[in-house]
C-alpha cells in the first residue's frame, strides 16, 4: 500500500457505498495479519478497536461506534485486498455489528505468494511440523463466503511447517500426495531443496500424475536434478534429458503428459526421430469415446511442433497428411503447413512440398492459404529473382501479381484478401517500412493468437523462438517470455519489438568482449563459468563461450541484443497477430 501515492484516487476498485460507514472487517489468520498491516498504514487513516467476538467462524474488528470511513478508504481497503493477494471482509451498515455480507467486497486470487510470508511467520510460532499438520486438519476452515480455497489454507501451514521443520518428512509427503496442484508443487519443491532422498518416489508418482501443468512439470524435474546433486545452475541452461526422455518415449503414459514432456526437448535430438514422432502423430484417445479433453490431440499438436524446427529427412513426409487432412483441426494443419517452411530463404523445396503448397495457396480455406503463402515467401522472392528456378512457383506470383492489379475482385474485401495481399507486397519486396502504431487499439488485433504463434515459432520468419523459450520451446539468449504479459500491456509489448533498446533489464544486458587477438565479440552475458570463461548468446539464438585468458576488455553496450527494425521482417497482420499471441502468455 506504501508504494501507492496519496494522489492517486482511482484504484479501479471503487463501488456503490455510502460516503460514510460504520465498518466491521472480517478474517481469518490471514485477513487478522492483514488488518495489523493495515492499521499501521499511512495510506489508510482510521483506527480498529481491539478484536472483537468471534461469529461464523470468523474474527471481527470493529471502529469505535463514532468511527467513520470515507469512500476513498473503502477504496484502499479493497486495494489493500489486492496488493496483499487475501480477501477481507466488510460489513456496512447502520450497526457494524450486523454482518451484511457484500459479495463484490469479495475477490479472488490464485498466487497469493507474496503475502504468504507474514502468514508463515505468524503460524512459525508452532513448534513443530506435526503441530502444524494438527491445526491444519483440526481448526475450522474459513467461512463459507470464503475466497480463500482449501488447497491455498493447506499451502499455508505446509510452507510453515518447511519453515519450523525443513526435514519434516510427514508433511513433505503429504503435499505431494495432495488433490491440489498448489500443494504437489511446494511440496516437490520442498523435497528437493532440503535433499529429502527417501521421498524421491513421491516425486516420480507427481511427475506420473494427472493433471500436469508446465510449472509443475518443471518443478519435478528440477527437484529430481537435485536429489541427483546437479547444481540448479546447470538445471537452468536445459532440463535433463534422461528425465524427459523416457516419459515422451513411454507410449503407455497418459498423451497429455506425453505432450508436456515433449515440449521440454529440443527438436534436435536424436531420439526424437521419424519412428518416435510418426507414432505420436497417428496416437488413439486413451478410451473410445473418450468424453475428456482431447489429449490425444494435444500430443499429435505437440508432435508438428517438433517437427517444424526438426532435422529429420521425413520432416515433410510426416507433416504433409496432417496439411491435407480435413478432418483435424484447422489450425493444427495451419501448424503443419507452417512446418513445411525451408529453413532460409534460400533453401529449395522438395517437390511434393512444393507443389502442396502451391496447390493450398489457390484452396478454399484462407487460414491455409495464407499460412502456405507463407511458407512459400523463400521461393517466391527466389521467383521473384530466376524465375527459370522454378516454374510453378514462379506461375504462382505471376498470377498473384495479375490479381493484384486487378485489385484481386476474385478474392473479394475479406481480411484474408487483405494477408495475402500484405504477402505478396513483402516478396515483391513492395512493403510499407513504416513503423506499425503501440496507439492505436485496431492496430492490435487480440482474435489471431494461433496465427502469432505460428509467426513467433517459423524458421523462414522473424525468427523470436531462436532466442525466446515460450512453454518449454525455444532459445536460451532472451528472457523466457511465457507468462510476459503478466508484466507487459499490448502497448509495452509493441514497444519493446519496435524500440527493442528504450528499456533494457540489466540481466539482458548487452556486451561487446575484446580478446587479445583484438577480435571483438557481442553477446548477452549468460552465465560465467568457475574457471572464469564467459557464456554468451547472439541475436541469432546462438550461445558460444569466451575463454578466460582470451579477455582482454569487457563492456556494456546501451543497445539491446535484439535486432532493430523487426518489424520490416513481418507484414502488417503478422505484426498484429504476434502481439495478440504474446498477449495470451499468462
Amino acid at each position: 500500500i506504501a508504494f501507492v501515492p496519496m494522489e492517486v484516487e482511482d484504484l479501479n476498485l471503487k463501488r456503490n457505498v455510502p460516503n460514510a460507514a460504520p465498518i466491521a472487517v472480517a478474517g481469518d489468520e490471514v485477513s487478522v495479519a492483514a488488518v495489523a498491516l493495515i492499521n499501521n498504514s499511512p495510506q489508510l487513516v482510521m483506527e480498529f478497536a481491539d478484536l472483537g467476538d468471534e461469529h461464523d467462524g470468523l474474527s471481527w474488528f470493529k471502529l469505535p461506534r463514532s468511527g467513520t470511513i470515507s469512500v476513498d478508504q473503502i477504496n484502499r481497503l479493497r486495494f489493500a485486498e489486492k496488493r496483499l493477494e487475501t480477501s477481507l471482509y466488510l460489513a456496512l451498515s447502520e450497526d457494524s455489528w450486523t454482518l451484511k455480507h457484500l459479495p463484490e467486497a469479495t475477490l479472488l486470487y490464485e498466487e497469493p505468494f507474496n503475502f504468504l510470508a507474514l502468514v508463515i511467520e505468524d503460524a512459525s510460532r508452532y513448534s513443530s511440523a506435526d503441530e502444524l499438520m494438527k491445526v491444519m486438519f483440526e481448526s475450522k476452515p474459513f467461512c463459507f463466503w470464503s475466497m480463500v480455497d482449501e488447497g491455498t489454507r493447506q499451502l499455508e501451514y505446509l510452507l510453515a511447517a518447511k519453515r519450523v521443520d525443513p526435514k519434516s518428512r510427514r508433511m513433505a509427503e503429504f503435499g505431494a500426495r495432495s488433490e491440489f496442484l498448489v500443494m504437489r508443487r511446494a511440496a516437490v519443491q520442498w523435497i528437493g531443496e532440503e535433499n529429502l532422498k527417501e521421498l524421491r518416489s513421491e516425486v516420480e508418482k507427481v511427475l506420473a500424475s494427472e493433471p500436469m501443468t508446465n510449472d509443475l512439470f518443471m518443478a519435478c524435474l528440477a527437484s529430481l536434478s537435485m536429489l541427483d546433486g546437479l547444481p540448479p545452475a546447470e538445471f537452468e541452461k536445459a532440463p535433463p534429458v534422461e528425465h524427459v526422455l523416457p516419459i515422451v518415449k513411454d507410449a503407455k503414459r497418459s498423451a497429455s503428459l506425453r505432450a508436456t514432456a515433449l515440449r521440454m526437448l529440443p527438436p534436435t535430438l536424436k531420439e526424437l526421430d521419424a519412428k518416435l514422432l510418426g507414432e505420436m502423430l497417428t496416437v488413439k484417445k486413451e478410451e473410445p469415446g473418450d468424453s475428456r479433453p482431447p489429449f490425444a490431440d494435444e500430443l499429435r499438436r505437440e508432435a508438428v511442433r517438433t517437427l517444424q524446427h526438426s532435422p529429420i529427412p521425413e520432416r515433410d513426409e510426416l507433416l504433409r497428411p496432417i496439411a491435407v487432412d480435413e478432418s483435424l483441426d484447422v489450425h493444427l494443419r495451419a501448424d503443419a503447413v507452417a512446418g513445411l517452411a525451408p529453413v532460409d530463404h534460400h533453401a529449395k523445396l522438395n517437390d511434393g512440398t512444393r507443389d502442396l503448397l502451391v496447390k493450398m495457396v489457390r484452396g478454399r480455406y484462407p487460414t491455409l492459404a495464407i499460412e502456405a503463402m507463407r511458407s512459400l515467401r523463400g521461393p517466391l522472392i527466389a521467383a521473384r529473382d530466376q524465375p527459370e528456378r522454378d516454374p510453378q512457383v514462379a506461375d504462382l506470383l505471376k498470377v498473384l501479381t495479375e490479381l493484384k492489379k486487378k485489385e484481386m475482385a476474385d478474392f473479394g474485401p475479406s481480411n484474408e484478401f487483405t494477408e495475402i495481399g500484405e504477402e505478396l507486397m513483402l516478396v515483391l519486396g513492395k512493403q510499407s517500412l513504416k513503423k506499425p502504431s503501440v496507439d492505436d487499439p485496431a492496430g492490435l488485433d487480440l482474435s489471431a493468437a494461433d496465427a502469432g504463434r505460428r509467426v513467433f515459432f517459423r524458421t523462414n520468419g522473424a525468427g523470436c523462438f531462436k532466442c525466446h523459450t515460450v512453454g518449454g520451446r525455444g532459445g536460451q539468449v532472451g528472457p523466457d517470455l511465457t507468462v510476459i504479459a503478466r508484466t507487459m500491456d499490448r502497448r509495452k509489448l509493441a514497444e519493446s519489438i519496435l524500440e527493442p533498446s528504450k528499456e533494457i533489464s540489466p540481466q539482458f544486458t548487452t556486451w561487446a568482449v575484446e580478446t587479445t587477438s583484438g577480435k571483438v565479440l557481442t553477446g548477452m552475458l549468460l552465465g560465467e563459468e568457475v574457471n572464469g570463461d564467459l557464456r554468451l548468446g547472439d541475436n541469432a539464438g546462438k550461445i558460444f563461450f569466451v575463454p578466460f585468458n582470451d579477455i582482454e576488455t569487457r563492456q556494456p553496450l546501451k543497445t539491446s541484443i535484439m535486432p532493430e527494425k523487426l518489424h520490416e521482417q513481418l507484414t502488417p497482420s503478422e505484426f498484429r497477430d504476434l502481439i495478440a499471441y504474446l498477449e495470451t502468455l499468462k
